[in-house]
């Protein structure tokens, strides 16, 4: 009973924080979704972000495969960290060996990706589609390993 009045509770919220997604919601499938993976990670409150991941799933769900896999290449490309600022943080702890330099190292080098599958883990049922999800990538590491880096991001989600 409370899980089942837990699940409707998300879905209403998520139902509310919809109705700011009206400007995303139109265009092309890969740069749409893309428009949302970015505006889920800019730190939007908590009943628009479910709203958002629950739209980022919908999203990817209407996708064929090429349109899959074209969202598992611009997460592995977008979504990765950005090598300049992983050089200067490095180039900072080592020139002060400071744990704040180590801890900016540390924020640095985590890829967007999973700040991103951690927020598309809210949206209802979220864990699941989220392991769906992995099966397709799964499936496509051996004629396109550079997408790698997906599976391991979507690897430490499920671990942790």
């Amino acid at each position: 009973m409370k899980r089942y009045w837990l699940e409707k509770f998300l879905d209403r919220i998520a139902d509310r924080g919809r109705d700011l997604l009206h400007m995303l919601t139109e265009g092309a499938a890969l740069p749409r979704l893309g428009s949302l993976c970015r505006a889920l990670l800019s730190g939007v409150g908590e009943a628009t972000g479910t709203a958002l991941s629950r739209e980022v799933l919908r999203a990817y769900e209407r996708m064929d495969h090429e349109g899959r896999m074209a969202f598992f290449q611009m997460l592995a490309v977008e979504f990765g960290p950005d090598p300049s600022a992983i050089r200067a943080a490095t180039d900072e702890y080592l020139r002060s060996n400071d744990p704040k330099a180590l801890l900016r190292l540390m924020a640095v080098v985590e890829p967007p990706r999973q700040e991103l599958f951690r927020r598309i883990n809210m949206a209802p049922n979220g864990t699941a589609a989220l392991v769906a999800m992995r099966a397709e990538l799964l499936g496509l590491l051996a004629q396109h390993p550079q997408l790698k880096v997906v599976d391991v991001d979507m690897k430490h989600l499920f671990a942790s």
